[in-house]
């Protein structure tokens, strides 16, 4: 078996994981010592001020030599650390995912379409959609999410919404580090 080493960047939380070319048979764990309040970080002529190591929405960011990114995987705080788990080697960096996914109707105004199945884009910059939920004044209804479209339908045909009355209409979006965002507005299905 490949014998895995990690060399660090000038940047005080990236570097590269090698071997780089092929996946690996078993994750591999990346950890990052967290500062405490008052400490300084050595090489850097800084100090910790208090409360700027936030606990959650840390993830492992691969990038390619261009610096676009080719993946991403949830890290956590644990103990006196994060860490987070990869497979692959390449260039890997810590950072924090705070913003949450975009959810825009199929049309500027209106998710509706016209067979009246509802249409919403969901896109998340970072970590990645992980849920959706959808519910029709409160109760759930059943939505079908692709993925490689970033697309999640609501089928009329399956007639939770009321025809001819506006209904209160809410989607709720979340990704990989747990942001949320909240489509939620009223609308009206003329036909069945």
């Amino acid at each position: 078996e490949t014998a895995v080493h990690w060399v660090p960047d000038d940047a005080p939380f990236s570097g590269t994981l090698f071997p780089v070319a092929e996946p690996y048979r078993k994750p591999v764990s990346l950890s990052w010592k967290v500062w405490q309040e008052g400490e300084s970080v050595a090489g850097f002529w800084q100090t910790i001020p208090g409360g700027a190591i936030p606990d959650s929405h840390w993830v492992l960011v691969q990038s390619n030599e261009s610096g676009e990114v080719e993946g991403v995987e949830v890290a956590d705080m644990v103990g006196d650390a994060i860490v987070g788990s990869v497979r692959r080697g390449g260039n890997w960096a810590l950072s924090r995912d705070t913003v949450a996914p975009k959810v825009i109707p199929y049309y500027s105004g209106t998710p509706l379409v016209e067979n009246g199945d509802a249409v919403w884009f969901v896109d998340d910059d970072l970590s990645g959609v992980e849920d959706v939920e959808l519910s029709i004044d409160g109760r759930w209804a059943r939505c079908v999410w692709d993925p490689k479209r970033n697309m999640v339908t609501y089928k009329a045909s399956d007639g939770i919404h009321p025809v001819g009355q506006t209904c209160q209409v809410k989607l709720v979006a979340e990704d990989a580090s747990g942001n949320q965002t909240l489509w939620d507005r009223t609308l009206s299905w003329l036909s069945p």
